[in-house]
């Protein structure tokens, strides 16, 4: 949560603008509550409760064994190493409208590393990744942090899912094409009194001090329209009517404490904009400028920057941030971010359907449970299967001795036979387990793996001398494929922040910053940012147009490694494979850094090998020392040609060649 200042006006307590911010959060919660109730179950079956307190009882009544074999864990955990062995960066590179250049895309890159590396991103990915698979839903909160740095730093956490409210209208993977979203946390009075002021406090004291809101505030009830349609949208399945006809209960008397709402949502307004009439790119004119400083703001651009520049008014959707505490707004402003802070992750997504891995499981997860439980009460009962003898055959002391001791090993009993009427007690044999029990927990245990698209090969427990190491690999490729609509999604997610990031740096980190990162080694790899100089700014990472690129490490190395051999056979029959294409088909990270570099590294080649022959005299003079003649640069890639007759050729491993030119190499000039 982002600190306000304390002792701030008191926003209008507009009773339209209440009722808005109430119905949506009833409607909202309504949703949350159907999505939350199946995640919990999950949740809890990975954590290993799978018996209902109910059912614990009633076996434990019966002498029953309720026993908790978790297969879902170790399939959780499978999907969880592929991902944490399958990292991801952000990355930058110029817009597709030509407003971004490579120097400060690379100059984001790295301001993105030292942000990941400042917040521990591959923790809060992994965390993320976790609450997506096994809830269906993750969060990611990225907004500005004034703890540590006064002018602000970009701080990125996990956000609960249990209590991050979305809008059921809404159908669409970026949460920003919905109209709000909202968050909640129990704070104490104490804290209101300091964040939001004495006044505040005062109007949501008397609700603390009788023990919670007397009457709430009524909402009428209403329908959702029922339509013969697949389930759609975040919010409540078509058809169900039940809704809930108060204000959420947000006091918990026992703590002292009281619930917060923080909500984002849109606002239609109108705004100026600043327009370029040439890219048509265009920025909002912040709300404190008045009209000098735009006035001058216009002439600098077209007498210094030469840029035709103009102010317009344009209708657009504002973000608007509010706090309510009951039915008291704390505080209302617009919010500083262009976008919502929370960025979603969903493993599964259709439509606002959102699913994870878990909830495929949970039947056979039950059926294992209760199938192995019953066979070890069948065969815990075998050896104390009761006795049965005629009336009378037995005197008091011998049925409480029979009773007591009947399952004992090596029991002994005897007892007074009357010849010829009483036969002796004998021991009733207990039901052996059917086979059909083994088989149905086997497959329940089969079931599991073929719902979560997990092979033994994946697991590590396919019997290496009964397959070939390419049938191996194949079958463990297959299991990465079942698992690809995860990663795709989370890239998605990823890509989303991303854009997130650089709309908080480009708009908020516009003063002269250092930023350090950790380079190769260890070693620590500066770059100053918005650098003001003579010469005017350098690497200004507040201008221009930037896409977003994902730099990640493929999950199946072997996989890449086939592809890179065969990419390198390509290209030593003479394929002209660009290097872009090689590079993408190895295992290494941070790729868009290396492909830059690669690319910046040919383009300074070819300079130096124009300089050469531009300085070369007309009509091939003498060449270097040595009498031997000058040769034309080789294309990228290839080895050199050899220079003049009685030279030696270098080749790719530092060795000398023949002399003479390689066959089909550029003939010497």
């Amino acid at each position: 949560m982002s600190i306000i200042a304390p002792r701030r006006p008191v926003p209008p307590q507009d009773q339209h603008r209440i009722l808005l911010h109430a119905n949506r959060f009833r409607r909202a919660s309504d949703a949350l509550a159907q999505w939350s109730e199946n995640a919990k179950k999950c949740v809890d079956y990975v954590e290993g409760r799978q018996w209902g307190q109910a059912d614990l009882e009633k076996l434990a009544r019966e002498k029953r064994p309720a026993l908790t074999l978790n297969m879902i864990r170790r399939l959780v955990n499978l999907v969880l190493g592929y991902h944490i062995n399958n990292r991801t960066d952000i990355a930058y590179k110029p817009g597709f409208d030509g407003l971004g250049t490579s120097e400060t895309a690379a100059v984001l890159t790295h301001v993105a590393k030292q942000i990941a590396e400042a917040n521990q991103q591959a923790y809060v990915d992994t965390e993320v990744f976790m609450d997506g698979i096994i809830t269906g839903r993750g969060f990611y909160d990225m907004r500005l942090d004034f703890r540590k740095n006064t002018l602000g730093a970009v701080k990125c956490r996990a956000q609960d899912p249990f209590s991050t409210y979305l809008d059921p209208d809404a159908d669409a993977y970026d949460l920003n094409e919905g109209a709000f979203i909202m968050a909640s946390r129990w704070t104490s009075y104490e804290e209101v009194q300091f964040f939001y002021g004495k006044t505040i406090a005062e109007m949501i004291g008397p609700f603390m001090q009788a023990g919670g809101v007397s009457s709430g505030m009524p909402m009428s009830s209403s329908d959702v329209v029922s339509e013969t349609t697949p389930v759609r949208a975040f919010g409540l399945e078509e058809g169900d009517k039940t809704f809930s006809t108060y204000f959420y209960d947000f006091l918990d008397a026992t703590r002292k404490a009281i619930r917060l709402l923080e909500i984002q949502h849109y606002v239609l307004c109108e705004r100026w904009f600043f327009v370029d009439l040439e890219t048509g790119d265009k920025r909002a004119v912040p709300d404190s400028w008045g009209p000098e400083k735009t006035k001058k703001t216009l002439t600098w651009a077209r007498d210094v920057m030469r840029q035709p520049l103009v102010v317009q008014r344009q209708a657009t959707r504002r973000l608007r941030q509010t706090h309510m505490i009951g039915d008291v707004i704390a505080y209302d402003d617009w919010s500083p971010y262009d976008s919502f802070t929370i960025v979603p992750f969903f493993p599964y997504f259709r439509r606002g359907v959102t699913q994870g891995m878990v909830e495929h499981l949970l039947d056979a997860q039950d059926e294992k449970n209760k199938r192995r439980s019953v066979r070890l009460n069948i065969l815990g009962r075998s050896s104390n299967g009761g006795w049965m003898y005629p009336r009378g055959s037995l005197d008091a002391q011998q049925k409480d001795n029979l009773e007591r001791n009947g399952g004992s090993p090596g029991f002994n009993l005897e007892y007074d036979s009357k010849e010829g009427t009483l036969s002796a007690p004998s021991q009733i044999q207990v039901a052996t387990t059917p086979a059909s029990f083994a088989q149905l927990e086997k497959d329940a245990e089969d079931d599991m793996m073929k719902i979560a698209g997990i092979n033994d090969a994946a697991m590590g427990e396919l019997d290496a001398a009964a397959a070939s190491g390419r049938s191996i690999e194949r079958r463990q490729r297959q299991a990465i494929m079942g698992q690809e609509l995860f990663t795709a999604n989370f890239q998605r997610s990823k890509e989303l922040l991303g854009g997130r990031q650089l709309e908080i740096v480009q708009n908020h980190y516009t003063e002269e910053r250092v930023i350090r990162t950790t380079g190769p080694g260890r070693t620590m790899i500066e770059k100053v940012i918005n650098q003001r100089t003579a010469a005017g700014v350098v690497n200004d990472v507040t201008l221009g147009s930037y896409a977003i690129a994902i730099d990640e490490t493929p999950l199946s190395k072997s996989f890449l490694e086939a592809q890179f051999e065969e990419l390198m056979e390509l290209k030593g029959m003479g394929v002209p494979i660009p290097d872009d294409f090689i590079i993408d088909a190895t295992s290494v990270a941070r790729k868009e850094e290396l492909k830059l570099a690669v690319a910046m590294a040919r383009q300074a080649e070819a300079q130096q090998a124009a300089a050469a022959a531009a300085a070369q005299p007309p009509g091939g003079g003498k060449g270097p020392p040595g009498g031997q003649g000058g040769s034309a640069p080789a294309p990228a890639g290839q080895d050199a040609p050899g220079p003049g007759p009685g030279g030696s050729r270098v080749g790719r491993d530092g060795g000398s060649l023949p002399a003479g030119p390689e066959p089909g190499a550029p003939a010497p000039i």
